[in-house]
């Protein structure tokens, strides 16, 4: 395996002048949209697993949730017309004849994700389906078993995962303050724990920018109130303003006295017009917004504007196989791993080319501030020993699924 090492010259990132970080919350419609193809894709492969022992051809990373329409104000909410599911993709129908329910899988995934992810919607009234799987048997690259396999024999990634297509993944480590800030702000202020809210009031499509010039860092913040939950003008205003000093407060222990921080809540609001962040049941997806995958945070949970980063969408992959997936874990535990190790800031990138052999990336890149012979040992030696791992890949990506959505249970 070829290791490409570069010599980094650019300062840290907290050493430059510019930094510009954007969470998208836990009920952003892009944040659920990625979360509904990570659980059908984590789903479908437990369901393969307990059945026939193998994960099966799948990809379902173009998932659509269109929005419905609602009404909302002081004391009242509801939902006027249903938020809309738009299962898209290609899952594999059967194996050795046994037919899979794949709608079946996606709808249940679904309705578990989005019942933990808005706790205030009912997930049997609230969503409508659309099925649009792809159910075709071939591909005229694989032969057509590719999506009805019969046998173990027509999965030759159990034993050698190749990649399906040609991408590039990248990662980093360490992160910064300013990008440890935007992850953590929501979940430490309004979340107990991941999908465990703590104010009844307060909605989950929470949206989080910040900017860093210099040591003047700008926090703005888009947080809906639920209108059931929000009796009038004067509670929506001293909360808000509660929230506010709350928030500030924190960001400024976090960062210190060397930072002069600022922080601007629901800056779209007007009183005068009666035009206020208050939403029936706390998502925008509610009210005609949409979210689409991939077009949220990156897998680190934020989206980093000035840092590297690649567009694929992990969401939704096939987990043995599928570079944006296998590439995306990799790439964010061996940047980890190899920053640990050298004690310095390093960037990764990883590329396959169709049909190469995912244990041997095409392209392997580090960005190192040092380099030198133990460097490069140190980089390899991490690098085999982790890339070895790739025929078993699936099931440290499976649990780190598990990790991230607490509530997930097997496929019944």
């Amino acid at each position: 395996m070829k290791i490409d090492i570069i010599l980094n010259d650019k300062p840290r990132i907290d050493k430059q002048e510019i930094e510009i970080v954007e969470r998208k919350g836990f009920g952003h419609p892009d944040t659920l949209a990625d979360g509904v193809a990570d659980v059908i894709s984590y789903k479908y492969a437990q369901y393969c697993l307990n059945k026939f022992g193998y994960i099966l051809h799948h990809n379902v990373d173009k998932i659509a949730l269109l929005g419905g329409q609602s009404r909302a104000g002081f004391g009242f909410g509801s939902l006027l017309k249903p938020m809309r599911v738009l299962i898209n993709g290609r899952m594999s129908t059967s194996f050795g004849g046994e037919e899979i329910p794949i709608f079946e899988i996606a709808r249940s995934a679904t309705k578990e994700f989005l019942s933990n992810a808005l706790p205030t919607i009912n997930t049997e009234h609230d969503l409508d389906f659309y099925d649009f799987l792809n159910r075709a048997a071939g591909n005229p690259h694989k032969g057509q078993k590719w999506f009805r396999p019969e046998s173990v024999d027509d999965l030759p990634e159990v034993w050698l995962p190749r990649a399906g297509d040609t991408a590039c993944l990248v990662s980093y480590w360490p992160y910064s303050k300013m990008e440890h800030l935007a992850e953590n702000i929501e979940k430490i202020i309004f979340y107990d724990k991941p999908f465990q809210p703590k104010y009844p009031h307060i909605g989950f499509d929470i949206k989080t920018m910040i900017v860093r010039k210099g040591k003047r860092v700008s926090v703005t913040m888009c947080i809906p109130f639920i209108g059931e939950k929000t009796p009038s003008l004067v509670f929506y205003k001293s909360e808000k303003e509660r929230l506010k000093t709350k928030i500030l407060a924190y960001v400024e222990n976090y960062l210190g006295v060397e930072y002069n921080a600022t922080v601007d809540l629901n800056t779209r609001d007007n009183e005068d017009i009666g035009d206020l962040f208050v939403l029936a049941k706390g998502t925008a997806l509610e009210s005609g917004d949409e979210g689409i995958v991939g077009r949220g945070n990156r897998s680190v949970g934020f989206i980093p504007s000035v840092r590297p980063y690649t567009v694929e969408a992990p969401n939704g992959k096939n987990p043995t196989y599928f570079v944006g997936k296998v590439y995306d874990y990799y790439t964010r535990i061996l940047a980890r791993k190899i920053s640990t190790a050298l004690d310095q800031h390093v960037n990764v990138y990883m590329m396959a080319q169709t049909g190469t052999a995912l244990e041997n990336p095409s392209q392997f890149i580090v960005e190192v501030e040092k380099g030198g012979a133990e460097v490069s040992r140190i980089i390899k030696d991490i690098s085999d020993e982790e890339l070895k791992k790739t025929p078993k890949i699936s099931s440290f990506i499976l649990a780190e699924v598990e990790s991230k959505y607490p509530f997930l249970t097997d496929y019944k």
